[in-house]
């Protein structure tokens, strides 16, 4: 999806939310999936915020494979495994149970590029988006936390159409 795309995407959820359908249809993994307007997530930019050292290290042990890393969240996740290129970061979480999960997202050298962005998941599929807009071309990786110190870290890389 292009920038202009991006755009579109946008301009169709409010004139959704307008009309009361507040729904909007994007691909993922080839499948298109109805996302509702709350289910897109503007990522709150941390800008020069004292960083949280224990999900640095969670990111740390997550790369290095270390033996003492947290349990795993109990959720099927899923992603695209392309580049995000139109600024929407799509993802799929199959949960048992109803969760209350917190986002952030770390660059390559684990300094926090968004401050916690909480999200509710219910029992089921549920299918998110985060506006990623604002972040630079590069490799990033995206922590899923539930309060309970179990994780779920994924290596996402943005590169934005030109």
């Amino acid at each position: 999806m292009k920038k202009n795309n991006l755009f579109l995407l946008i301009l169709c959820l409010f004139c959704n939310l307008a009309n009361g359908l507040a729904q909007t249809k994007v691909k993922l993994n080839g499948r298109t999936v109805k996302l509702e307007s709350s289910d897109i997530i503007n990522v709150k930019k941390s800008s020069d915020a004292p960083q949280d050292d224990d999900a640095m290290k969670g990111i740390m042990r997550a790369l290095m494979g270390a033996e003492n890393r947290p349990e795993e969240l109990d959720v099927k996740f899923e992603m695209n495994d392309e580049p995000v290129e139109d600024g929407l970061f799509i993802f799929g979480i199959k949960a048992k149970e109803a969760k209350a999960l917190t986002i952030e997202i770390f660059d390559e050298e684990g300094f926090e590029m968004s401050v916690s962005n909480p999200i509710n998941i219910i029992k089921g599929k549920n299918y998110k988006a985060l506006d990623v807009e604002t972040l630079e071309d590069g490799k990033y990786f995206f922590l899923l936390t539930d309060g309970k110190g179990k994780e779920l870290v994924r290596e996402i890389t943005i590169a934005h159409k030109k």
